[in-house]
Parts: structure tokens; sequence; C-alpha cells
């Protein structure tokens, strides 16, 4: 074990995944350590080091919960939530394509709309939206890059464990979803890959959320990473 950082900002939390990009820079999320409190610079970011550990950089800022990061099509991105108790908005949770320097929007504003737990005037949030709003309260936190062609059907794409709602009768996330980016890097279609849905005509289509209550989901279970193999396995 060799340990290449030893003084990463302390959230009080996990901090992210890691990754290395095509530069050989290792890039790491750092989480926040509260939800109605102003971060520090370095908190609630995306970092960069050289490989051996050295070069520490800040990449991005304005993040709740950099929990993972990761390279597609040589673009770096990162997931970010919603603090549990937030209800202003159905779309607070989020995937973001990292622009290096941008600010995100954190706390002044979760997804789309401005925190009401922080007492701001907020600039507009349309101007640091995520690049893909999802469910609040779906939780994503694990993200990888697929680019095998094990599964054809799913290459290229950004692999996104949303880990769940946490003490609520409605069942959001619970899922591994496949995110297809297009040419112009913008996610174009979402796909739930685990549980996998029915889609034929001699069997009912149920919810997302029917299928968790029905015992065929991932719920009480929660997916909290994901990782492919060498082969293109997904675990």
């Amino acid at each position: 074990l060799t340990v290449l950082v030893d003084d990463l900002p302390n959230s009080g939390f996990w901090s992210g995944g890691l990754t290395v990009g095509a530069d050989k820079r290792l890039y790491v999320g750092v989480l926040t350590p509260c939800d109605q409190c102003q971060p520090e610079a370095e908190q609630g970011a995306i970092w960069s080091f050289a490989l051996d550990g050295s070069g520490g950089e800040i990449v991005a800022t304005g993040f709740r919960a950099p929990t993972d990061v990761a390279f597609l099509q040589g673009a770096l991105w990162t997931v970010d939530s919603a603090p549990p108790n937030f209800d202003a908005a159905p779309d607070g949770d989020e995937l973001n394509r990292v622009t290096p320097g941008a600010f995100y929007g954190w706390p002044q504003c979760v997804g789309t709309v401005a925190n009401p737990a922080f007492d701001t005037t907020s600039p507009a949030c349309a101007d640091d939206a995520p690049t893909l709003t999802l469910p609040t309260h779906s939780a994503p936190l694990g993200l990888a890059a697929y680019t095998s062609n094990t599964f054809p059907a799913i290459q290229n794409t950004l692999l996104l464990t949303l880990s769940g709602s946490y003490n609520r009768a409605d069942l959001t996330g619970f899922a591994v979803a496949a995110v297809t980016i297009d040419r112009a890097g913008r996610p174009s279609a979402v796909r739930v890959i685990l549980p996998e849905q029915t889609r034929t005509p001699e069997q009912p289509v149920f919810s997302l959320q029917e299928m968790q209550y029905r015992g065929s989901g991932v719920w009480p279970e929660r997916p909290l990473d994901v990782a492919v193999s060498a082969d293109g396995w997904i675990y």
C-alpha cells in the first residue's frame, strides 16, 4: 500500500471514486461537509493530481456530493445529489459534464432551482444547469464508462448507480442505468438495466417502483457503485 495523497480536504464524509484521465492524472471528488452552509473552496470540488500524488489542483467546484468521476469520449463526468430533505423540485439529482474552472451551483442551487435552505440572493440557476437531471432522492453514487462490445446495446454509455431514497414510501432510484451520450456530448437516453423491466406483450409492464415492491427489484438493497472488468463484465 502506497499513500499518494495524505491531505485531501476533510469533508467528514467519504471522498468520491477515482479515475485516471488521458492526461495521466488522477481525478477524485471531494464532498461538502454539510447541507446548510457555505463550504470551503476546496470542498464540494473535483480535484486532480499527478500519478505520484503531487501537483494537486481544483478542476471544478459547486458540487454537494461528487461521489464518483469517469471519462467518456474525452470528457470528464461526475454525479451530484440533493440533500435528503430537499423537496423543492422533482429533479434535484444530477449528472454533470465537468468543464475545468466551472462552478456548478451548490449551495445556492440544487439541480435547476434555488436552494430554499440557503439564505442567498441566488444567481440564475439555469446558468449552472446540470447536463442531466434525475429524480430527487435517486441518490446517484457510482459512475463508470462502458466502452466494451461485450454488451453492444450499451456500448459507449455511462453506467450510473442510483442508490435510492431514504425513509420514504416512494421508492426512487434503487437501480443501475445506462446513459447514452450523443455526438454533441449531451445525454440522449437513459435506460434502466437493473432491474430490467419487462417489455413483451405477453407480460404486464410494471413501473420501476412496482417492481421494487413486488420483490423483483433491488430494494431494500442499495447499489452503491459499479465497475467494469477488462473483458466488459459489469460488477
